[in-house]
């Protein structure tokens, strides 16, 4: 991994911006890490940061109604707009959340209720396709 990759997270619960944070870069010291909260901000540090390597986003900010399923397709399609790579995170085995146009085109689906932490390094490994 070069010493720019970077990394943006977007989840907005706190306790798991900062554990995902502290965990991608205990296991890939070179990597930076930088994360969002909300909608605006998600938008704001993509817009900011379009030579990120990976972006790595929660698809149900806050609950899961329509409106935070909406942004969370909204957050993709805008990474994906810029042509920046994108991982994103549903709570269930089945992604319904995910629209169409996204899914056809993420990096990755992660299943956040069967997530392993090794499983996510390996998953920011395999699309930032790093061997060692």
């Amino acid at each position: 991994m070069a010493p720019s990759t970077k990394i943006l997270f977007i989840d907005d619960e706190p306790d798991n911006r900062e554990i995902m944070e502290l965990f991608i870069k205990t296991s890939l010291p070179e990597a930076t890490v930088l994360s969002a909260g909300t909608l605006p901000g998600a938008l704001e540090l993509i817009d900011c940061n379009t030579d990120a390597d990976l972006v790595i986003s929660d698809m149900w900010l806050t609950r899961p109604d329509s409106a935070k399923i909406a942004e969370g397709n909204q957050i993709a399609r805008h990474a994906l707009s810029l042509e920046v790579p994108i991982s994103v995170i549903v709570v269930t085995a089945t992604p319904d959340a995910i629209a169409d146009d996204v899914a056809n085109r993420v990096t990755d689906v992660i299943i956040k209720a069967r997530t392993q932490p090794d499983a996510i390094i390996a998953m920011i490994r395999s699309a930032l396709d790093i061997t060692s």
